[in-house]
């Protein structure tokens, strides 16, 4: 999805956003690996390391309840480059399309990712509103449930 933002944007400069492009495929990868900031950078260089820093939950480890952790999280990102938050709309709303139809969890999701776009979509408007969108589309979808 990244991808495809930046050639939309202008694609003489697609190069510009390779940055991007590259951590929208790592953003997890201090999550979910034993890996660190530091192996990222020697692999990927700092630009690319910085923005998966700034993608990594603030609350990942913690035990606190959901809520505060998400609010944490959503602190973070409000204080993030534009670039990370376009890229954490863009996952937002790919993980929001792979949410099974009867998943109850949906609800909650995108009930967290309203929130999350109301604090990060001033990095583009476009962005916000594909996320927005999604959301609706999956709190449609389990009115009936």
């Amino acid at each position: 999805m990244v991808t495809l933002w930046a050639a939309k944007k202008d694609s003489t400069l697609y190069g510009a956003y390779e940055h991007m492009i590259a951590a929208a495929w790592l953003h997890d990868v201090l999550e979910d690996t034993k890996l660190t900031d530091g192996d990222v950078h020697a692999a990927v260089g700092k630009h690319v390391t910085d923005l998966v820093v700034e993608l990594t939950n603030a609350s990942t480890g913690s035990k606190e309840p959901r809520a505060v952790r998400k609010a944490k999280d959503r602190e973070k990102l409000a204080r993030a480059s534009r670039e990370a938050k376009i890229i954490k709309m863009f996952d937002r709303i790919d993980n929001l399309m792979d949410l099974a139809p009867d998943d109850s969890f949906g609800i909650k999701y995108a009930e967290e990712s309203i929130l999350l776009a109301d604090a990060i979509g001033g990095a583009d408007g476009g962005v916000k509103a594909e996320l927005v969108a999604a959301c609706k589309r999956v709190l449609r979808r389990h009115e009936g449930l």
